[in-house]
Protein backbone atom coordinates (compact mmCIF):
# COMPACT_ATOMS: atom_id res chain seq x y z
CA UNK A 1 0.00 0.00 0.00
CA UNK A 2 2.02 3.19 -1.25
CA UNK A 3 1.21 6.65 -1.13
CA UNK A 4 0.74 6.80 -5.17
CA UNK A 5 -1.10 3.75 -5.15
CA UNK A 6 -3.45 5.37 -2.69
CA UNK A 7 -3.44 8.83 -4.61
CA UNK A 8 -4.18 6.49 -7.65
CA UNK A 9 -7.14 5.62 -5.52
CA UNK A 10 -8.07 8.84 -4.84
CA UNK A 11 -8.28 10.16 -8.33
CA UNK A 12 -10.31 7.04 -9.22
CA UNK A 13 -12.77 8.33 -6.58
CA UNK A 14 -13.15 11.41 -7.67
CA UNK A 15 -11.18 12.56 -4.42
CA UNK A 16 -9.04 15.50 -3.76
CA UNK A 17 -5.59 15.47 -4.94
CA UNK A 18 -4.05 16.89 -1.72
CA UNK A 19 -3.88 14.29 0.61
CA UNK A 20 -4.78 16.38 3.91
CA UNK A 21 -8.16 17.42 2.67
CA UNK A 22 -9.64 13.95 1.96
CA UNK A 23 -11.51 13.16 4.79
CA UNK A 24 -13.12 9.51 3.43
CA UNK A 25 -11.23 6.80 1.79
CA UNK A 26 -12.31 4.08 0.00
CA UNK A 27 -9.73 0.99 -0.12
CA UNK A 28 -12.49 -1.62 -0.68
CA UNK A 29 -11.31 -4.99 -2.30
CA UNK A 30 -7.22 -4.03 -2.87
CA UNK A 31 -6.10 -6.53 -1.42
CA UNK A 32 -4.33 -5.27 1.02
CA UNK A 33 -2.82 -6.96 4.22
CA UNK A 34 -1.25 -3.90 5.89
CA UNK A 35 -3.25 -0.32 5.98
CA UNK A 36 -0.14 2.25 5.87
CA UNK A 37 1.14 5.01 4.32
CA UNK A 38 -1.47 7.35 5.60
CA UNK A 39 0.54 9.93 7.11
CA UNK A 40 -0.49 12.59 4.83
CA UNK A 41 -3.90 12.11 5.07
CA UNK A 42 -4.55 14.34 8.24
CA UNK A 43 -7.78 15.34 7.42
CA UNK A 44 -9.29 11.30 7.14
CA UNK A 45 -12.40 10.84 9.17
CA UNK A 46 -13.51 7.74 7.60
CA UNK A 47 -11.85 4.62 5.85
CA UNK A 48 -13.77 1.94 3.76
CA UNK A 49 -12.38 -1.08 3.97
CA UNK A 50 -14.11 -4.70 2.55
CA UNK A 51 -13.44 -7.72 2.18
CA UNK A 52 -9.93 -7.20 2.90
CA UNK A 53 -7.24 -9.77 4.86
CA UNK A 54 -5.78 -6.92 6.67
CA UNK A 55 -2.91 -8.48 9.21
CA UNK A 56 -2.42 -5.00 10.71
CA UNK A 57 -2.85 -0.96 10.81
CA UNK A 58 0.20 0.96 10.66
CA UNK A 59 -1.38 4.68 10.60
CA UNK A 60 -0.69 5.85 14.72
CA UNK A 61 -1.18 9.50 13.61
CA UNK A 62 -4.90 9.02 11.95
CA UNK A 63 -7.81 9.06 14.21
CA UNK A 64 -10.71 7.67 12.61
CA UNK A 65 -14.36 8.39 13.78
CA UNK A 66 -15.68 6.05 11.44
CA UNK A 67 -13.91 2.41 9.79
CA UNK A 68 -16.18 0.52 7.80
CA UNK A 69 -14.58 -3.07 8.12
CA UNK A 70 -16.31 -6.11 6.14
CA UNK A 71 -15.76 -9.12 5.70
CA UNK A 72 -17.42 -11.41 3.02
CA UNK A 73 -19.23 -14.29 3.82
Amino acid sequence: MTESFIKECCKKDKLYRTPSVNDKLYLHYKGFRVIENLENYTGLTCLYVAAESVMSVRCACVTLSHLCWQGVG
